[in-house]
């Protein structure tokens, strides 16, 4: 039996998500949450993790210093990368992300770690309905 790519079931789960959104748009509501700044000392050359997330979807905010160019992953981290959306940025950036999976970053320059930070922005979250005559 053939399994299908990795993409192709990131892609399906993602379409799940969003599918829970349209069944019950009173239910989703998107969340602005307050949170602190999480640092981190990230070493060149290798992706490390930052979060791990379950919402039907969440808005990120990544930074990492102007002069250092970093990439953001998102979704689930298969094979030593993360097999969702990948960017590249210097400063600061914005991820938005669908379903499942974990924030991971990698420093692409220098030889010395870099200082990176994020924080949620907002999340919707996944609606969980109670079982029927409950």
């Amino acid at each position: 039996m053939r399994r299908p790519p990795q993409s192709s079931i990131t892609a399906f789960l993602s379409l799940a998500a969003f599918a829970m959104l349209l069944l019950a748009p009173g239910a989703a509501s998107t969340q602005t949450i307050p949170t602190a700044i999480v640092w981190r000392d990230i070493s060149p050359g290798k992706w490390q993790w930052l979060e791990d997330y379950v919402f039907a979807s969440a808005t990120y905010r990544v930074g990492c210093p102007r002069d250092r160019k970093c990439r953001v992953g998102a979704g689930m981290f298969f094979g030593g990368q993360p097999r969702g959306s990948e960017r590249d940025f210097s400063g600061d950036t914005e991820v938005r992300v669908i379903g499942f999976g974990a924030l991971h970053v990698k420093v692409l320059d220098g030889t010395t770690p870099a200082r990176v930070g994020f924080y949620r922005q907002s999340q919707v979250l996944i609606p969980i309905y109670p079982a029927p005559g409950l």
